[in-house]
């Protein structure tokens, strides 16, 4: 799938079937954003509170399948991505901590 997804970004992406989910997802992600800065709590994690969103939207309204083609991509192709460079991002902060000379021992 994420080959996919960089090989042509712009028909998975651009399918007016994953329109709704990609729009849901982004605006759950917003508002769990400015709720994650404004309780600033170490037991409500922006994750949690999210999930909790997701949970609370399919019991209220379990029909709304038009969102699940974009919410589905969302949760597999770019979390995967997300994921991938989230862990690249890590990787590179330790190698610039531990000096250039660490990039020799690397290779």
């Amino acid at each position: 799938m994420i080959t996919s997804l960089f090989m042509n970004p712009i028909n998975h992406i651009y399918n007016s079937k994953k329109i709704p989910g990609i729009a849901l997802t982004a605006f759950i992600g917003l508002v769990v954003y400015f709720i994650d800065g404004v309780v600033n709590s170490n037991f409500f994690d922006g994750l949690i509170i999210s999930l909790l969103i997701g949970i609370f939207i399919k019991n209220i309204r379990p029909n709304l399948v038009i969102f699940d083609p974009g919410a589905k991509w969302v949760g597999k192709a770019l979390l995967e991505f997300a994921v991938m460079l989230m862990g690249a991002t890590i990787f590179l902060s330790d190698v610039l901590e531990a000096g250039a000379s660490i990039l020799l021992i690397i290779l």
